[in-house]
């Protein structure tokens, strides 16, 4: 069974949500504080050997904190037509931590990603396949089951492998997730920065017309 949730979810609240359903998580402990995305996010520290691989299914706008989570995924596959993506931060009058910046410049190259960062700049479906900022454009009602078939395509191949070098390949992303890189106590402090909530305030007006 399949359960589609927002990535901002806190962990708590989807389990009483699954629980109504009779599929609760068994003993989340002290976790159960942090959203999906964040504990998805986190997840991707587990680049070892040991782990699995982690597909983005992206049916829908994905900024900030939703571009985070597929950039630390192996591969993304977004709905095609007129959604979004991107690290809007400084929109609403935020810095993207260093570690993030690292993510972005990944996949899209250093140039590219200043202009977006700077900018915080939303880019479509098809701009960001052209970026490669997203792996691959499907239909909204297949993107699910296209992420699917990635994944056992590459179960098929030889498990340890396979790992070791995603372990390999993967380093950098466990580097520029490292608390230093992202310094999460400076970024929460910027929330209540005058030119962030004046932004935020912008933005839920924008939002509301």
């Amino acid at each position: 069974m399949t359960a589609t949730v927002e990535a901002g979810i806190p962990l708590w609240r989807l389990n009483e949500e699954l629980a109504r359903r009779g599929l609760a998580l068994s003993n989340l402990g002290d976790i159960d504080r942090q959203t999906i995305a964040g504990a998805t996010s986190t997840g991707t520290h587990g680049t070892g050997v040991r782990y699995g691989s982690i597909a983005a299914a992206i049916v829908g706008h994905a900024p900030a904190g939703g571009c985070v989570l597929a950039l630390c995924c192996d591969y993304r596959i977004m709905a095609s037509g007129g959604f979004r993506i991107g690290l809007n931060e400084t929109q609403v009058g935020l810095a993207a931590p260093e570690g993030v910046q690292q993510l972005l410049r990944r996949v899209v190259g250093r140039h590219r990603a200043e202009r977006m960062l700077v900018a915080g700049e939303l880019v479509d479906a098809e701009r960001a396949l052209a970026l490669g900022l997203v792996d691959e454009l499907v239909e909204i009602d297949n993107v699910a089951n296209r992420a699917r078939i990635w994944l056992e395509e590459l179960l098929a191949l030889p498990r340890q492998p396979m790992l070791q070098t995603r372990a390999m390949s993967r380093a950098d992303i466990v580097a520029a997730l490292q608390p230093e890189q992202i310094q999460l106590p400076r970024f929460i402090d910027g929330w209540f920065a005058p030119d962030t909530q004046a932004g935020l305030r912008a933005l839920v007006a924008k939002l509301g017309k």
